[in-house]
């Protein structure tokens, strides 16, 4: 008897030293992007989703934007001299909407209009069909049921029956897939949707008219607030971030809170790039010093206990807003959660 003692005790002590250490090395495990929702929050679905870092895309449709684009309707038509050139400047991702969602982004912009007589993404120029990207959030939502993604759509439509016949769009290929406004953002958690709303990850946010279409959409007007930046300059636009007239520092609570960690080129940078040497030649070039802003400033804000929710960036794929993200909510997590409001 007196031998299996130290067994005892060692196994006694194994056990302690495993528990102590198992939650640490956990939270210590690469998430996978493809599921950082279900992964990080299944445990604790009563998060709100005002809490949490969502990373998102700004223009995440103009993708397909090349210099053999056509020149979408109201754009200004001196742009046709140097479409080709104009093409650098209106693209502002690289990657699907099925490919952004893969690696983590769960806000997407989406510019449309009728454009002959189907619908179109656009931005300035023509990008995508429509179908297309519907088709490719059918095929997310279906496979990725706790991963909720908010789309965010900025429509030029001319008629009620464009209206209408983008409704029909919508419901054909991803009606099933919408949840329904439940609760106001600063209300809404993981479970809300996860329970309520099963099977139905995406919200749809539309302007204030199309709630008289369906019930199943969201009016962005209610339910968003933009903070709208407009510089070239990485100081200035932090500046932005926090103080603008809705920055950072004076947000409201009870809505989704988007901040925007892009520069925005004016006609005067674009006619720059085409005559000087030093200039950059493209939104990508212009986007560079951006690349690593999100790990250091979002840190800094979040030290500052400023509640962080939204972030949308240009070539997200280039930074490091994934990455910053991801461990900001996983540290969040390490901490016991964080309501800020």
């Amino acid at each position: 008897m007196v031998i299996c003692k130290p067994l005892k005790i060692r196994n006694i002590l194994t056990f302690l030293l495993f528990y102590l250490i198992s939650t640490p090395l956990w939270c210590h495990k690469k998430i996978s992007t493809e599921n950082w929702m279900k992964n990080l929050y299944h445990k604790l679905p009563e998060t709100r989703l005002r809490d949490i870092l969502i990373p998102g895309t700004n223009n995440s449709d103009s993708y397909k934007i090349t210099n053999s684009s056509p020149l979408a309707p109201k754009t200004n038509k001196f742009f046709l001299l140097k479409k080709g050139a104009v093409s650098n400047w209106t693209r502002t991702q690289n990657l699907t909407i099925l490919e952004q969602l893969k690696k983590g982004i769960r806000y997407v912009e989406l510019n449309l209009m009728k454009y002959k007589g189907e619908f179109f993404s656009v931005n300035g120029l023509i990008s995508v069909n429509l179908n297309v990207v519907l088709k490719e959030l059918h095929m997310w939502a279906a496979k990725h049921p706790y991963e909720i993604v908010l789309i965010n759509a900025n429509l030029n439509l001319q008629t009620l029956s464009e209206a209408k016949g983008l409704h029909r769009a919508i419901s054909k290929h991803i009606g099933q897939f919408l949840a329904f406004p439940l609760l106001p953002p600063g209300l809404l958690t993981f479970k809300d949707l996860w329970t309520k709303e099963k099977g139905r990850p995406l919200i749809f946010l539309a302007p204030p008219s199309f709630k008289k279409i369906s019930p199943r959409y969201w009016n962005k007007k209610k339910v968003i607030q933009l903070n709208k930046t407009n510089s070239r300059n990485k100081k200035d636009l932090l500046e932005q971030t926090l103080y603008g007239g809705s920055g950072l520092f004076n947000q409201g609570w009870s809505k989704f809170y988007i901040s925007e960690l892009i520069f925005k080129p004016n006609a005067k940078t674009i006619i720059k790039s085409f005559f000087e040497n030093g200039a950059p030649k493209s939104l990508f070039q212009l986007s560079k010093p951006l690349n690593n802003v999100p790990g250091k400033s979002i840190s800094y804000w979040l030290e500052k206990d400023l509640s962080v929710n939204i972030i949308k960036m240009n070539f997200f794929e280039k930074t490091n807003l994934i990455a910053t993200c991801l461990e900001a909510n996983k540290k969040s997590l390490i901490e016991g959660g964080k309501n800020w409001h």
